[in-house]
């Protein structure tokens, strides 16, 4: 019987809207009659009812399309055959996303043009290096005695401080134990005897030990001279952070970390940055202490010869301006520092033979191990003898260095790595300046003012000097990448140093994020009973004490020697255990919260945080290895798989498990079968195994959710099993392969050049399994040819690579197939295919999958790298393409960010290579071909049409910047993990192609595939005999729910939910405990609308629109508060849940959630 349209409609919409209506009255019963209910409490309930009004009448929407589709397509088919039919073209068919006018207007548009950019910069830079004299980078400098006067002195601020690396040499908690207690402990002591002595800090990770173990009496000292401002905690960080390595999610996670603490411990707000010690500095990192409500930063390794340039035309104090900005919004005053280093020698003036002279802990009466000049000149201790002299040769350095700034206002810093160990050190430095100042000061005639001061003290008095006019300094737009200290020694080698280590951070940043999320949905679902229960309570505290300690182990390793790979052995040993420990926190807090929110009893739900429900992903049981695959052990009684996707995206994908056995049913949580593929697993190149196999099929994810799949072992033969597949499988090999069932090896003794493609795509290969180009529907050809190149290092009496630098002997060398070990593997099918290719250094791996999602569009790419029995080697991978791309390629900042690099004819090779912590692309006016990464690394294109990422090195000696050891402890294998994205671009279409503008921005589709890559969806498997029952213990068989979808609907294409974090309460002396506070961090994505929005699913990006009531209807309190980025305070009035929020593209905000 056929049923009208709109019959069915509205009895579809009367049912829907009658069932919302009694379910609210009968949940809120004393709506109506209840005296005790007021007027307020009343119109809450109606705007709640009016709310799910809304909703279910979005719900009727689409079921009336769903329906609309239905009964137009289903003419003269029979129902079963339209749900079969319909159901193989969704598989099949991949849903692109919407872009709307609007959101294309911003790339569109030309960034607002800085005073100083830094591509133009470079373009005109000789990169020479003239002897300067006592300057050896700069020159003979020299200053008009009259620029001074009373009216305008020279206001010097001395600033102490001591720079604590939390790991290089030694480790953190060695360090601490040697040097930083004492450190602090006469900080605290010393800096309180005089009210003008000044001190800073920076690194919240040590001042977090020394608060744990120092009595009240030193903590309260502590708070009262930060109070009166003798000192100061600048940035706030948890670390300083390197800024070439590091991602911004655990920026910001760090810098939370240690603001966080700040907050509740000294009630301080951190309003300066200070960053003297990464190797290259990032314009993401302005910004993020930008919108963390910082207003200053000091930095200081930038190139000589850019120190230089910005010297001589006083330039060194900017507004540092992202490249994206189009109304000056992100300007960040900066003070970069002029010379070599951030030691005393290097600070006072453009002489370090004199500066030395001014640095007391050198004086051979300090009882202290001595510290001797390299220019032979000890200092004196400053008497009434000498001080007139003493006093006069330092204030003529002083000025020397206050030429080469816009203001009469100089800061001096006086400090060096783990300064001020020893009380007598603190005597030592304040009383001689005390004098020097003193007698400065005394001098009308000298017309200077000279003090101890702090970072806030000087930026006070530098705004002031400029009547809080900071449009006076220049603006600047750009990076300071790749940084040189001397000479041709470019620090390009940290790219990718030890990479393994940095691989195994984004494993951990996935992993946080994950527990951070589904942490705070629980502690939100728990909030929505009557009362949290106090065992619940308890649970949630237990598990907050993981998530912290997870985020600080996080934290720890952005260190500038932690992910930079430029520690000792036994110390990336020891981070590796902390990232290590880290991730099975974060699993284990994925697993009780998964049980909890799938649970069909939370009311009576009692936490066993002991029990394993799940086990989540694979095993990290090393922390100097890959991770154990998990293997789901098969029997006739089913396995529950519960899939958990951390993305604000529904997520169609291939997953891939490993299971005990070949022939398997995979049923979804309607229990329909779902089509499989299984592959074998390879033992070696040239066995399988019996025991162990893989299989692969589609799922489909809720925003922020989960999905419930059923897998059990097939009662049948495999011919019986009709959504089964077999894979296919042809080796090129030497040796013979026993077949094992159900698989048949086709062996041969050479390949022809061969094609795997799915709906989307084709990729050929050459005879050795090498990609050599790709095609897609309706368009042409790009040849991409994949090559592995190495390098070599200096030889001789020159420097040579090490940890820090690369420099390499010359241009690199192809490596070449190896005829006896070039052995060649494919596996096919209809849902994953994969070339597995051996060669020297490297096993490589390419996939493909046939899905309608993200992982349809590109080929993911692994590389094991096997060093061992190699020296000084430094392996690449090499793109070569078609494309007329010029000297230009784009690579990214901080993952946050793309820029603009070029290859500069007068610069090394070593100096071509940049950071690449996720993404990298090249393109012309047809194609872009995008690389996104899982893990940090070097990237450069040497020539038009390649672009090469470094893959891993091995060197034996040291390079002379600290560290005192060759890179020799490769974890072998080491796995990088790439996507590979060929996009056509649409015709006409403008973006940000035109022109040669330093700011660059992937396509919606690239974002997804790099999302994908570093936030893969988790498998949590189900711990218990049958899947399909359990509770546990004595509690009777349940079952659980079959999925979780606390989103209504997703939030934009175009908006990434970067966090959404539980605030931890850090009482003193007692067990850290979740607060009331929820921290949801948006990033509103900048993406070029050049290239189409494929396999979004439907997405769309609603022009940076966003309501906190459609993503979570069900969730968190009905207020919302705007606050800066770490959460230290708001930054507007709290709006109602229900209000649209518009976020500017590539702005990233901060809303606090009450659960």
């Amino acid at each position: 019987m056929r049923i009208r349209k709109t019959s069915l409609l509205f009895g579809l919409s009367c049912l829907v809207v009658f069932g919302c209506i009694v379910v609210l009255l009968g949940r809120n019963k004393n709506l109506v009659g209840d005296e005790q209910n007021d007027v307020e409490d009343l119109e809450k309930k109606v705007k709640e009812l009016e709310r799910d009004l809304q909703r279910n009448y979005e719900i009727v929407q689409k079921i009336g399309k769903s329906v609309s589709d239905l009964l137009k397509q289903s003419s003269g088919q029979g129902k079963a055959d339209y749900l079969k039919t319909s159901e193989i073209k969704q598989v099949q068919k991949m849903v692109d996303g919407r872009i709307g006018t609007k959101d294309c207007m911003f790339v569109e548009q030309t960034p607002l043009q800085p005073d100083v950019q830094m591509l133009n910069l470079y373009s005109k830079l000789k990169f020479d290096n003239p002897d300067g004299g006592v300057w050896k980078q700069g020159w003979d400098v020299q200053y008009d005695d009259s620029q001074f006067s009373e009216d305008n002195k020279l206001k010097v601020f001395v600033v102490p401080h001591s720079h604590n690396d939390p790991g290089w040499i030694k480790t953190f908690q060695k360090y601490y134990e040697d040097q930083t207690r004492h450190i602090l402990n006469n900080m605290v002591r010393k800096v309180s005897e005089e009210e003008n002595r000044k001190f800073i800090w920076a690194e919240i990770s040590y001042l977090d030990l020394w608060w744990k173990e120092s009595e009240p009496q030193a903590r309260d000292n502590l708070k009262q001279l930060v109070d009166k401002g003798q000192i100061e905690i600048v940035t706030g960080g948890w670390v300083m952070n390197d800024e070439a390595n590091t991602h911004y999610y655990a920026m910001i996670e760090q810098l939370t970390s240690g603001h966080e603490w700040l907050k509740q411990k000294l009630n301080f707000s951190p309003r300066n940055g200070w960053a003297i010690d990464p190797f290259g500095l990032s314009s993401s990192m302005a910004y993020l202490l930008k919108r963390s409500g910082l207003e200053n930063m000091v930095i200081q390794r930038v190139h000589y010869a850019v120190k230089k340039v910005m010297a001589a035309q006083k330039n060194l104090e900017f507004r540092w301006r992202q490249n994206w900005d189009r109304d000056g919004q992100t300007d960040m005053l900066c003070h970069m520092m002029p010379f070599y280093s951030y030691d005393v020698p290097h600070t006072c003036g453009p002489d370090p033979k004199i500066c030395c002279q001014f640095d007391f802990r050198r004086l051979s009466s300090s009882g202290q191990t001595p510290i001797h000049c390299p220019w032979k000149v000890p200092p004196q201790p400053i008497t009434e003898s000498n001080v007139h002299r003493r006093a006069a040769l330092l204030l003529d350095q002083y000025r020397k260095k206050s030429s080469l700034y816009k203001t009469n206002v100089l800061l001096i810093q006086l400090g060096d790595d783990f300064r001020y160990d020893t009380a007598a050190e603190f005597d030592q430095q304040f009383i001689n300046y005390q004098k020097l100042f003193d007698y400065m000061n005394s001098r009308s005639d000298w017309f200077v003012d000279a003090q101890f001061g702090t970072l806030k003290d000087y930026f006070d008095s530098l705004r002031a000097s400029v009547a809080q006019s900071v449009e006076r300094f220049p603006s600047l737009s750009g990076d300071f990448f790749t940084y040189a200290d001397i000479d041709d020694h470019y620090w390009s080698g940290y790219y990718t140093t030890r990479p393994f280590y940095k691989q195994l951070d984004r494993v951990l940043e996935s992993y946080l994020r994950s527990a951070e999320i589904i942490y705070s949905m629980t502690w939100s679902h728990l909030h929505r009973l009557s009362a949290v229960p106090e065992r619940s309570r308890n649970w949630m505290g237990r598990m907050m004490a993981l998530l912290s300690q997870a985020r600080r182990h996080l934290a720890i390793f952005q260190h500038h020697d932690g992910i930079t790979g430029t520690e000792k052995d036994h110390v990336v040993q020891d981070y590796a255990k902390m990232m290590q420990n880290g991730i099975q926190n974060s699993q284990m807090i994925i697993q009780q919260c998964a049980h909890f929110l799938l649970h069909p009893d939370q009311a009576s739900f009692e936490p066993q945080l002991d029990t394993l429900h799940f086990s989540v992903d694979d095993e990290y049981s090393k922390p100097n290895e890959l991770p154990l695959k998990s293997l789901v052990r098969l029997q006739k009684s089913k396995r529950r798989i519960v899939f958990y996707n951390s993305l604000a995206s529904e997520r169609i994908q291939v997953v891939t498990l490993r299971t005990s056995h070949y022939n398997v049913e995979v049923t979804n949580d309607q229990l329909k079968p779902v089509n499989v593929q299984v592959s074998p697993v390879f033992i070696t190149s040239h066995q399988l195994s019996n025991e162990e196999f893989e299989i692969s099929f589609l799922v489909s994810i809720p925003p922020l959710g989960m999905s419930t799949y059923m897998i059990r072992q097939y009662d049948g033969t495999v011919q019986e099993n009709a959504h089964l597949e077999v894979s296919r499988i042809a080796v090129r090999e030497s040796r013979s392969i026993d077949s094992v069932a159900p698989f048949t090896v086709d062996i041969k003794e050479q390949f022809e050049p061969f094609t795997l493609e799915n709906t989307n795509l084709k990729a050929t290969f050459d005879s050795n399994g090498l990609l050599t180009s790709i095609s897609q529907e309706r368009r042409e050809t790009v040849s991409i040819a994949i090559q592995f190149v190495h390098y070599g290092t200096r030889g001789g009496n020159q420097a040579m690579s090490g940890a820090y630098l690369f420099l390499p002997d010359g241009p690199a060398k192809l490596v070449e197939p190896n005829a006896e070990d070039n052995r060649v593997r494919i596996v096919q099918g209809s849902i994953r295919s994969q070339v597995v290719v051996t060669l020297p250094f490297v096993v490589h791996q390419v996939t493909l999958h046939r899905s309608p999602g993200i992982d349809g569009l590109n080929l993911d790419i692994d590389n094991l790298v096997n060093l061992s029995g190699h020296s000084n080697v430094e392996v690449a991978m090499r793109l070569v393409t078609s494309l007329d791309s010029g000297t230009a390629f784009y690579s990214d900042l901080n993952g946050l960010q793309m820029t603009r690099r070029e290859k500069w004819e007068q610069l090394p090779l070593q100096a071509q290579f940049y950071p690449m912590p996720a993404m990298a692309y090249i393109e012309d006016s047809t194609t872009r071909i995008t690389l996104a990464t899982k893990q940090p690394l070097g990237v450069a294109s040497l020539s038009p049409g390649q672009l090469e990422v470094m893959l891993d090195r091995r060197l034996n000696q040291d390079d002379n910047r600290g560290l005192g050891q060759g890179i020799y402890d490769n974890v072998i294998p080491t796995l990088n993990s790439f996507r590979l994205l060929v996009e056509p671009r649409i015709v006409s279409c403008k973006g940000s192609h035109e022109g040669r503008r330093a700011d660059g921005y992937p396509s919606l589709s690239a974002h997804r595939s790099l999302h994908g890559l570093l936030y893969p969806v988790h498998q949590l498997v189900w711990n218990v005999g049958d899947g399909d029952e359990q509770l546990g213990g004595s509690s009777p068989l349940m079952k659980l729910h079959g999925n979780f979808k606390p989103a209504l609907s997703e939030c934009g294409s175009d908006i990434h939910v970067v966090n959404l974090r539980t605030a931890t309460r850090l009482p003193d002396d007692q067990a850290v405990e979740p607060s009331s506070s929820v921290s949801l961090v948006l990033h509103r994505l900048g993406f070029d609308c050049c290239f189409p929005p494929l396999g979004l699913n439907s997405s769309t990006a609603n022009n940076g629109e966003f309501s906190l009531d459609k993503l979570f209807p069900d969730y968190f309190g009905n207020r919302v508060r705007p606050m800066s980025l770490t959460s230290l305070g708001p930054q507007g009035p709290a709006i109602e849940k229900s209000f649209t929020i518009a976020l500017k593209p590539m702005e990233i905000y901060t809303f606090e959630l009450q659960p």
